[in-house]
């Protein structure tokens, strides 16, 4: 009897940590709200992304505050009344996430489903692990933008933008200057961020994709992860993570991968 009321307890316990582990994102609209249709696909991204990271044991908080304006210059008088830039970033075009207000902020464009993934993904990171280095922050946000989120497994596709600059720059050095944002500071990083050549969101980008890419790819990721959490230094990690030269990986990793389709001028 003790033993059917300890595995009763038990299986009780397991499905109420599986119901909570499942909890669904909630966005919490405090301006414009996304369609149905467009909240559907956010809803999905963000999800799942919120099971990864319950998967590499983070503990995200699924409520998000979003604050989409109707058009640009309401976006641009919000922006410059409530965002400082001390940090040495620049105003955004599209949109931002606010650590001190905890919201996304963003306008109706054309990428506003991508860029409610992408600040959304700060704001789940951020919940459980306050200071990410803005490389891996933006890595991570930069490649989600690029999954194909239809599918009931999200497909890790390249982000064509990025990728269409690394075909462009892709050299023998490509490796190096991608290690490099790994030691850079969050003053560095925005100090690259729009660089003419390898800027730092695209090396950010090139590391973390690549990263995934890999078999195992999630859980390099989560590792990785903990391990920048708990204090270690992002190269020594990367050195433990990846057999052999990860420069050289990169180069050959980058240069299999087919060219996106061309940029639409219209």
């Amino acid at each position: 009897m003790a033993k059917s009321l300890g595995f009763i307890t038990h299986a009780c316990l397991l499905l109420w940590t599986c119901a909570a582990w499942a909890e669904p994102v909630h966005l919490d609209y405090l301006q414009e709200r996304l369609a149905p249709d467009e909240e559907a696909t956010v809803q999905r991204a963000l999800n799942w992304i919120v099971e990864v990271y319950e998967r590499q044991g983070l503990h995200p908080n699924p409520n998000l505050r979003a604050r989409i304006f109707n058009n640009y210059q309401e976006f641009q008088s919000y922006q410059h009344a409530h965002r400082s830039f001390h940090d040495g970033s620049q105003p955004s075009h599209s949109g931002y996430y606010s650590i001190g207000q905890r919201e996304l902020v963003t306008w109706r464009h054309r990428s506003l489903l991508p860029l409610c993934i992408h600040e959304s993904q700060h704001a789940l990171l951020r919940s459980d692990f306050p200071r990410p280095p803005k490389w891996i922050n933006e890595g991570l946000s930069e490649c989600f933008e690029g999954f194909d989120f239809s599918q009931q497994n999200p497909i890790p596709l390249p982000q064509a933008p990025r990728l269409r600059k690394v075909k462009r720059l892709l050299n023998e050095e490509f490796g190096r200057q991608v290690l490099e944002v790994a030691s850079m500071n969050e003053r560095e990083f925005n100090r690259l961020a729009n660089d003419r050549g390898l800027d730092s969101y695209t090396r950010g980008w090139a590391l973390v994709y690549f990263l995934w890419s890999q078999p195992g790819g999630e859980d390099t990721v989560g590792e990785l992860l903990r391990c920048l959490k708990r204090g270690d230094e992002a190269e020594e990690v990367l050195d433990r993570l990846v057999n052999g030269s990860l420069e050289d990986q990169l180069v050959e990793f980058y240069r299999q991968l087919p060219d996106p389709p061309p940029r639409r001028l219209y």
